[in-house]
């Protein structure tokens, strides 16, 4: 007859197997992650906190806090017509700044045929920016890619980020860490000046603003500013990675 201590023993490792089987399975699932340009192999982290699962609340980026608010609506208009339409909006402080600045932004897109969602009006989204109450010369723009050079299975969207007389390129990321067929909603943006990525803002967790160490001051302020403006974005809430493209 086995004996009371060593039929504990066993028990106890029993017990071990399952719990480091189910570490394991957690080790082997790794969230998805925008791929980046290989330039921003060496690059800062800064955390966007608090724009996640909110529409109303404060944020903080690095030494950048702030408020923000969003909504967005969509219309069926018979069978045949879809209207999305949001709007954002947020005020933020921080280093470069010599008062709060305040984003107002708008986003719309028409559809025809809800299922299929084939463009009426391709998605356009625009910011404007004030401070104390005047407007700044500064502005984002972005919208839907159309043409023979897009992939028509990814939602691809280009743009630019204007602050003071410094213009950034702006263009949504689809291509995701080990799968080979990307996704169809934008995972991230990748932010360009003069043909070069200069940082990017990746949406896959965060969000996060990624810049390469020893990113200037005045340029920093700048890609933060872009930053918060997609990610304050309501985008469509179908999820990115479940609309992956399959190869």
């Amino acid at each position: 007859m086995m004996s009371v201590p060593a039929r504990g023993f066993i028990m106890r490792h029993l017990l071990v197997i399952p719990a480091t089987l189910a570490l394991a399975s957690c080790a082997a699932i790794q969230p998805a992650r925008m791929r980046l340009p290989d330039n921003l192999a060496a690059i800062s982290t800064t955390v966007l906190r608090g724009l996640t699962g909110w529409n109303t609340g404060r944020f903080e980026a690095g030494d950048y806090l702030g408020t923000f608010r969003r909504s967005e609506s969509t219309e069926f208009l018979g069978d045949s017509f879809t209207r999305r339409a949001a709007r954002a909006g947020f005020t933020v402080s921080g280093p470069g700044l010599e008062s709060a600045i305040e984003g107002r932004c708008r986003m719309e897109e028409r559809s025809l045929d809800a299922e299929a969602e084939t463009p009426a009006e391709p998605m356009e989204y625009s910011c404007a920016f004030a401070s104390e109450g005047q407007a700044i010369p500064a502005r984002l723009e972005l919208r839907a890619v159309e043409g023979d050079d897009t992939d028509t299975n990814r939602h691809e969207r280009r743009g630019e980020f204007e602050l003071d007389g410094e213009r950034i390129a702006i263009a949504s990321v689809h291509d995701v860490e080990g799968l080979a067929g990307g996704t169809l909603a934008p995972i991230g943006y990748v932010v360009e000046k003069d043909g070069q990525p200069v940082g990017a803002l990746d949406l896959s967790s965060g969000p996060e603003l990624k810049l390469p160490a020893g990113t200037e001051e005045d340029l920093a302020r700048t890609l933060t500013l872009a930053a918060l403006a997609l990610a304050v974005l309501p985008d469509p809430p179908e999820d990115a990675i479940e609309g992956a493209i399959e190869e």
